[in-house]
């Protein structure tokens, strides 16, 4: 009888620590969650005010009387005159709210204006970096976001936020637009980064098609191992993985791919594992 009272004390005590860890775990899970939440929306919330402004500002441009005026005039304006004018445009543009590569083309005669004159004729057979112009106007789009090399800024990565400019009659005389340096927006996501210790990567609505067939919702998920890939752990994961997606995000297993990659070559710290 003296035996069975450590073993029922043991007992007891480990269904009493158990009962205290339990709830403390989840807990912890769903406040980890709750914070990783608040960060993604903070992040998002930083990257759209960046972007909503130079929207905002492109768009007011597209839509302005004077600058639908003097396009639909420039066949009887002189080609300085017209260069003079929407130097003096742009220069207001760029002081005003600070954006140092902003331009409009003539849809008419095809010139890039920009602060500083005339830049170039745009000739998408002469200039690949032209070919954005007729594949943005075939889109049917009036707004357009995108990335690409400026050539006007030693052919820096930028974000161009272009507007169709629609004229009195209804058709496309030209398009405006503006360039966001890259560098700016990395050092701001780097700060957030740094800030909130976390990987922040940039992708556009890519979609997903298994079978041919394009997916409502579904995931593409790598594990990469340090060593081989052993077939009954990562089967486990396979089970694990689906079973998060499908609780968190609504993805059911039949519309996730998991690919493992084992390497023996793992580098950190100036060396390999």
């Amino acid at each position: 009888m003296k035996q069975k009272i450590p073993v029922i004390i043991l007992i007891t005590a480990s269904l009493i620590l158990l009962a205290f860890i339990t709830p403390s775990f989840i807990h912890n899970r769903k406040h980890e969650m709750s914070n990783n939440q608040l960060v993604a929306s903070h992040i998002y919330g930083l990257i759209a005010g960046n972007i909503e402004k130079p929207i905002g500002v492109t768009t007011g441009l597209s839509s302005d009387e004077f600058l639908i005026r003097v396009l639909e005039r420039e066949e009887e304006t002189s080609e300085k005159e017209m260069e003079n004018m929407f130097s003096a445009y742009l220069s207001a543009v760029k002081n005003q709210f600070g954006y140092d590569a902003a331009f409009v083309i003539s849809d008419k005669t095809k010139r890039y204006y920009t602060p500083n004159g005339i830049a170039k004729t745009v000739n998408p057979q002469l200039d690949p970096y032209d070919n954005w112009y007729p594949l943005f106007l075939d889109t049917g789009l009036n707004i357009q976001v995108r990335t690409d090399r400026d050539q006007l800024f030693g052919y820096r990565w930028s974000i161009f936020v272009n507007a169709r400019i629609i004229g009195t009659d209804g058709k496309t005389i030209g398009i405006c637009g503006i360039g966001l340096p890259m560098e700016a927006w990395q050092q701001m996501l780097l700060q957030v980064e740094k800030e909130y210790k976390v990987k922040i990567n940039l992708i556009d609505n890519q979609d997903l098609y298994f079978g041919g067939n394009k997916l409502d919702k579904g995931a593409y998920v790598e594990v990469k191992v340090l060593g081989s890939v052993n077939a009954g752990t990562s089967d486990k994961m396979t089970a694990k993985v689906c079973e998060i997606l499908e609780k968190e995000l609504g993805i059911p297993g039949n519309a996730v791919y998991i690919s493992y990659w084992g390497t023996s070559n793992w580098g950190w710290n100036g060396g390999n594992f």
